[in-house]
């Protein structure tokens, strides 16, 4: 016993006690939630694939094993929208055991190596007090234990984000290091989209990192952009073939359009969205829908993206950023519970969660404040994600006015869950959430302690 309490106070104690934790906690998890399911007469295939996105993930990768093509099916169109990186994935899965329930497992052995790399990062950038803490919040999140067990790709999107971040913000960064960190971090940019705008991001810290050793910054930087342009040239290619342009896929521009455009104009315009969206549709030639989401309409799709947004451009970048409020607040609880709904697990229900945001936008705010209180529960945890938002603000602005020796590694965990949210927008829920979670928690934590610390120097100077 004396031992085992000795080993659990090493470094590497505490990790394996942490992975150990998080691991038995997920399998309890999928072990209930498959259950559950198949008591629903839903087969194990059925609750791993679930629907919607899931579907095409899997779709997608069936049709790389069977056709060798990269399609929804062997007669379909080219997949344009959504990135090879997770229907690789599940595709090496599927090919090795056959069986989609087999992603579930290694998804939830990366959520186990994220929350390690959360505690590691968090002893980089600020203490390991502060890593532990944002990597149980992290891993106890309702929302991130159920997408790991979704065919989604957000649980692989923060791996791989995680593990280049544990190998790009090394004290003493090696060459070998950069250069498996550019590697991962172009699997990053294509399981995601985004992951391409959080590039940067690393560049800025080398530079900051070794602006005392200039060329050390400018090879760093010309290893991880070499890599990455290394791991995405292919895809370009690819798509270069098939239109004749260099582009990375069309779920910007789709996106923008189908969803952004039309929050925007519906909120504008006091018209219901799905009036909207049918009003857009009209406007293309009569034909197959999934052809909207493909490089056919990309042209046009950008054409009226700039008739709808740019007269009201500066309503609209304020309209953006407001509704990002899901981002930050949205209720885990809730996502998941529907994420449950779909995989089978829990029974369907015709209750739907209020759009908080678009209720105050529309200034409804007693049905806000009803909506907010409905669920005790989720009022609670939305409560929660409000202190953890304002709390990591707050830990900003401290920063740079006391010019902290921690207001690099706090500008650059909020220079993350900035972009990830932008980039996010009027289509954010909490799901979205995740990849940000990270470093929002590390945020927190980081303020927390300090304030802790901050309250016993000043108790103990006025009890000296």
């Amino acid at each position: 016993m004396t031992s085992i309490r000795a080993f659990i106070r090493t470094r590497r104690g505490r990790y394996t006690l942490l992975g150990a934790t998080v691991l038995i906690i997920y399998v309890l998890a999928l072990t209930v939630a498959l259950s559950s399911a198949m008591s629903r007469g839903v087969t194990a295939r059925d609750f791993a694939i679930g629907n919607g996105d899931s579907q095409s993930y899997v779709s997608i990768a069936e049709t790389m094993l069977e056709a060798h093509r990269y399609a929804k099916s062997p007669d379909a169109a080219p997949e344009s929208g959504r990135l090879p990186g997770y229907p690789s994935f599940v595709a090496v899965l599927l090919w090795l055991f056959g069986t989609p329930l087999a992603v579930l497992v290694v998804q939830i052995l990366c959520s186990v190596a994220s929350a390690l790399c959360i505690v590691h990062i968090g002893e980089r950038l600020f203490s390991t007090s502060v890593g532990f803490i944002a990597a149980v919040l992290f891993a106890l999140d309702p929302n991130v234990v159920v997408l790991s067990l979704s065919t989604l790709s957000d649980i692989l999107f923060v791996f791989t984000l995680l593990i280049s971040s544990v190998l790009l913000l090394d004290d003493e960064l090696t060459y070998r290091r950069a250069l498996f960190g550019g590697v991962i971090l172009g699997a990053c940019s294509l399981v995601r989209p985004v992951g391409i705008f959080l590039i940067p991001l690393f560049v800025l810290w080398f530079i900051y990192r070794y602006h005392t050793q200039p060329r050390r910054a400018l090879i760093l930087s010309a290893i991880i952009l070499g890599m990455v342009a290394l791991f995405i040239t292919p895809w370009l290619i690819r798509n270069y073939q098939l239109t004749g342009r260099f582009t990375f896929n069309t779920a910007g521009t789709y996106n923008l359009l189908f969803y952004n455009a039309v929050e925007f104009e519906a909120f504008r315009t006091h018209r219901s969205s799905t009036e909207v969206r049918s009003e857009i549709i009209a406007q293309f030639p009569a034909g197959d829908p999934a052809l909207l989401d493909s490089f056919v309409y990309v042209e046009q799709q950008k054409a009226m993206i700039r008739s709808y947004l740019l007269p009201h451009i500066s309503q609209y970048a304020i309209f953006h950023i407001f509704k990002t409020a899901p981002f930050f607040i949205g209720s885990s609880i809730a996502a998941a519970e529907d994420q449950l709904k779909a995989s089978g697990a829990l029974a369907p229900s015709s209750a739907r969660t209020a759009n908080l945001s678009s209720l105050v936008l529309s200034g409804r705010f007693h049905e806000a404040l009803a909506a907010l209180f409905a669920n005790p529960l989720i009022a609670a945890e939305q409560c929660f994600w409000i202190l953890i938002t304002v709390v990591m603000f707050a830990s900003v602005c401290v920063a740079l006015v006391r010019r902290s020796n921690h207001m690099p590694a706090v500008l650059f965990c909020a220079a993350i869950v900035g972009v990830l949210a932008i980039l996010t927008g009027p289509v954010s829920m909490p799901r979205y959430r995740v990849p940000a979670e990270p470093f929002m928690l590390l945020l927190f934590s980081y303020a927390c302690i300090e304030a802790v610390r901050f309250v016993r120097a000043w108790y103990d100077s006025r009890h000296v």
